[in-house]
């Protein structure tokens, strides 16, 4: 009966392994596919993350050749690429638009370990490299933690807005340049959009999922993104799109 037991174990497994195998084939075929419809590139072994920040990332002058090869210089800049160990970056859709924006779509994860025992962390995440510096500012949908620490004192910028100061817990770095980037248009513009956290930091912008999503998602996130800049002003392109522009 043991014996029994053992091979229906060991052949569940091997239909496991067989069936996941056959739906990582699939989704790479359709985020190939996402790939050819917006110019861009499909690395399926992923971006290296950069083990130090050199003077480049530190002062957000990284510049991605649309090759493979490139590093992920942005995760230099985020809080969740510091996370755990065993941190990758794959697959990857990496290229530039007309505009002068670099696109790193892409799987990550890291693992956390406790013990004897190890949890793995699974994202989506959109990240754009534009000819802009940003402040560092996070906009986070609000939740029961983020009301707690307002009741506590944590401290969160506001707008003019009543619905966005409700929808977002808005934290900054510098809140003239955050004030210039959420002009009553762009605030707009992010009302009509899902409430997905977003966070900036030198010349990045940042949409990141927990799990992994389907590939058209992808695309709707960088739409998103794309919105959003759309509504930067010209004043603001003008004091701020010199430094950290990719060539």
């Amino acid at each position: 009966m043991q014996i029994v037991i053992f091979v229906l174990f060991v052949v569940m497994v091997i239909v496991g392994l067989i069936f996941a195998n056959q739906q990582q084939k699939k989704r790479y075929a359709a985020l190939q596919e996402l790939c050819n419809r917006m110019g861009l590139t499909f690395i399926e072994d992923g971006i290296p993350l950069p083990n130090s920040m050199g003077l480049g990332g530190l002062f957000g002058l990284s510049t991605p050749p649309p090759q493979m090869g490139i590093q992920a210089g942005f995760a230099t800049f985020f809080p969740l690429f510091g996370h755990g160990s065993a941190r990758r970056i794959e697959p990857a859709l990496v290229g530039q638009d007309r505009d002068g924006n670099y696109w790193f779509l892409f799987d990550y994860r890291y693992t956390v370990s406790s013990g004897k025992s190890s949890t793995t962390y699974h994202f989506s995440v959109v990240v754009a490299q534009v000819p802009l510096m940003l402040p560092t500012m996070s906009l986070a949908p609000e939740n029961v933690g983020y009301s707690i620490g307002k009741f506590l004192g944590m401290r969160e910028m506001q707008v003019e807005s009543e619905e966005f100061n409700k929808r977002y817990f808005i934290k900054t770095t510098d809140e003239k340049m955050t004030l210039d980037l959420l002009n009553p248009i762009a605030i707009e513009t992010l009302l009509r959009q899902p409430p997905y956290e977003w966070q900036m930091a030198g010349p990045y912008v940042m949409l990141h999922l927990s799990g992994q999503i389907q590939p058209e998602l992808y695309e709707g996130l960088t739409v998103c993104i794309r919105e959003f800049l759309a509504q930067v002003p010209a004043f603001y392109k003008q004091d701020h799109g010199a430094f950290g522009a990719p060539n």
